[in-house]
């Protein structure tokens, strides 16, 4: 039995494995709403970061376009992830789309702009994270077909810009003495409405 790719189904759950790419499945954002899946890719040594950003805006390319220096860890972008997807669900989104809602949940503040660009990048980036909620096989292929780079595991990205980070998100030294940068910037992401 094969499917309309013509690939029997053994060797797509193979092909799919070895694709280095994660599929967050998150929580459910109420009892009646359904539960929600994020794609995520990461790319590296990426040419056209600048394409790739201007195909977000002018809806292209259905996304969030991360800089992959400026995330801390999976679990930051999960968290963002689900905060944009219960702002989605309650019509309490800030911005446009849930794709730059989950980017304007990763910043400190409440500034949409300097959100996209502490977060979204720039022209000089070479290593982006690709974000698609519930998104499909023809999804990761109009993604490949815009970012030109190499798809690559979440751990092989570059280092995180640290530097930045701890200015960011106001991290002290004393607080990295009980816990991981990651750690601090994700409860800064979790509190960031409550304050």
């Amino acid at each position: 039995a094969s499917d309309d790719s013509g690939r029997r189904p053994r060797a797509r759950a193979r092909a799919a494995r070895m694709t280095p790419s994660r599929a967050l499945r998150l929580p459910k954002t109420s009892a009646r709403g359904a539960a929600r899946e994020l794609a995520v890719w990461t790319f590296a040594d990426v040419a056209n970061a600048e394409e790739v950003r201007a195909a977000v805006r002018d809806g292209t390319l259905e996304c969030a376009v991360l800089d992959a220096r400026a995330i801390a860890s999976l679990a930051c972008v999960e968290l963002a992830a689900y905060k944009a997807a219960l702002a989605c669900e309650r019509g309490a989104m800030v911005t446009r789309a849930v794709h730059s809602e989950l980017v304007f949940c990763l910043s400190p503040t409440r500034h949409i702009s300097e959100a996209f660009r502490r977060f979204g990048g720039d022209e000089n980036t070479r290593a982006l994270i690709v974000c698609k909620f519930d998104a499909n096989d023809e999804d990761l292929e109009r993604v490949r077909s815009v970012v030109k780079g190499e798809l690559v595991a979440f751990d092989a990205r570059p280092a995180v810009d640290e530097a930045a980070l701890k200015k960011w998100y106001k991290v002290h030294e004393n607080e990295l003495e009980i816990g991981s940068l990651a750690d601090a910037v994700l409860s800064r992401i979790a509190i960031r409405d409550v304050a």
